[in-house]
């Protein structure tokens, strides 16, 4: 399910994220996964090490994943970590440990 989301939703939130500079709406439980699903995910997405291997390759959303996270480090080193609210600073750290 993981892999549906991010293929349908990355092309908007990356849209989004070049329009307004900055993260707005509810969609950081698919661009930075963790092994706790977001209370308000609709989905109740989560990954493990034994199923983060599938999120990468052929027939995954792998790549438009790719440019939503870039940008949003691309946004972090032009405006600072307001480009992200507070809210999502500790599934950010989660995601990256």
């Amino acid at each position: 399910r993981l892999i549906a989301q991010q293929k349908e939703e990355c092309p908007r939130i990356f849209k989004q994220l070049q329009t307004c500079g900055r993260k707005e709406g509810h969609w950081i439980w698919w661009v930075c996964p963790t092994e706790m699903p977001g209370l308000c995910d609709p989905i109740e997405s989560y990954v493990t090490r034994e199923t983060v291997p599938g999120l990468f390759g052929e027939g995954t959303g792998e790549e438009e994943w790719k440019k939503v996270l870039e940008l949003i480090c691309d946004l972090l080193e032009e405006k600072g970590m307001d480009v992200l609210p507070e809210i999502d600073h500790g599934r950010i750290h989660y995601f990256i440990k």
